[in-house]
């Protein structure tokens, strides 16, 4: 069974050979460990490939250079760790009014893809996930978290002009993605929980942001590609809307929930894509602690036939002793 196959049959809860592994570095933890780091990732390979439009490339790569860095949407970040994502400082939409007047980089939507079909190439038998899919935290980048988060609070029509500029910047992306044949999913990265709960209420999440996530995840849909998820944070209250939504696996910090209630009410009903814990386990724990977390997740998140990827995020603050056993946990006889 190769990767695209085991990956398939994992969220389609048919039975694969093992669980698939996924493992996101962080660039600092690139160049903190170097070559050892490549090293581990060549002995233990892991099931996917992600691939992006090269202009998002490259903004990604600039956010995690230090200095100070002006993207194709306008906005200004400020980085003071090499290797780890800045900051945005400076918001193109500091005054909510300027929505009027704002245009986003559409004209980047038909550039940039002289690689995909390279990279695509280069993945083989790999899982391949497109990515980015991510308007909430562009709009934060636009406005300011803080402006943002009022602008919903009062519901006037800018904040809602705001959203559609965002979603259709994205719609249009994803029809340039549906084209590639190759790709298997498209990738929301959408950050919606603080350590406790929901960033904004549940009901203003469904009333305003899930028709628009609805709308694009249909599309992938149709095409007969798969919807991965990604959301930071406790998103416990938005687990059934996922599931609603139709989306195939969530990649979500199940560690800042009860793992138990998460069983209980969502298991078998969508793929849980990870995670073990960066809080806690994978930076300050020892390799036992990480087998014993994963031993955890298996028991309660698949079912025996499917439903749960091996997958966490590796900082520079990670062990290599860690890493190691982050990747070779997942070796248990389900």
């Amino acid at each position: 069974m190769d990767s695209r196959d085991r990956v398939i049959k994992t969220i389609k809860f048919d039975s694969p050979d093992r669980l698939p592994i996924d493992m996101w570095i962080i660039p600092a933890a690139y160049k903190k460990y170097g070559k050892i780091l490549y090293d581990i990732l060549w002995e233990n390979p892991i099931d996917f490939v992600r691939i992006e439009n090269r202009l998002v490339i490259n903004d990604n790569n600039h956010v995690f250079e230090t200095g100070t860095y002006t993207d194709s949407w306008g906005c200004v970040w400020n980085n003071v760790h090499d290797g780890i994502c800045g900051q945005v400082k400076k918001f193109p939409l500091n005054n909510i009014n300027l929505v009027y007047l704002y245009k986003a980089p559409l004209e980047h939507v038909k550039m940039g893809w002289e690689d995909i079909d390279k990279q695509i190439e280069n993945a083989e038998d790999k899982f391949v996930i497109c990515s980015q899919v991510n308007p909430f935290e562009r709009m934060q980048f636009l406005r300011g978290t803080e402006n943002l988060f009022m602008d919903l609070a009062y519901g006037g029509k800018e904040v809602y002009l705001l959203r559609d500029i965002v979603w259709d910047y994205f719609d249009k992306m994803i029809d340039e993605w549906l084209k590639h044949q190759r790709i298997d999913a498209v990738a929301f990265t959408d950050d919606w929980g603080n350590q406790q709960s929901l960033l904004i209420s549940p009901n203003l999440w469904r009333e305003f942001f899930k028709p628009m996530y609805k709308s694009m995840i249909d599309k992938v849909k149709k095409e007969g590609k798969y919807v991965f998820f990604h959301s930071d944070g406790n998103i416990f209250d938005i687990y059934k809307d996922m599931i609603e939504l139709k989306v195939d696996a969530i990649n979500s910090q199940i560690w800042c929930m009860d793992i138990n209630k998460i069983a209980e009410r969502f298991a078998g009903k969508i793929t849980f894509w990870g995670e073990l814990s960066r809080q806690t386990v994978l930076p300050f724990g020892n390799p036992e602690d990480i087998r014993k977390s994963a031993e955890i997740m298996i028991k309660n998140l698949y079912t025996g036939k499917g439903g749960l990827i091996g997958q966490c995020e590796i900082g520079p603050d990670v062990p290599l002793n860690n890493i190691k056993a982050a990747v070779t946990c997942w070796n248990i006889e389900i």
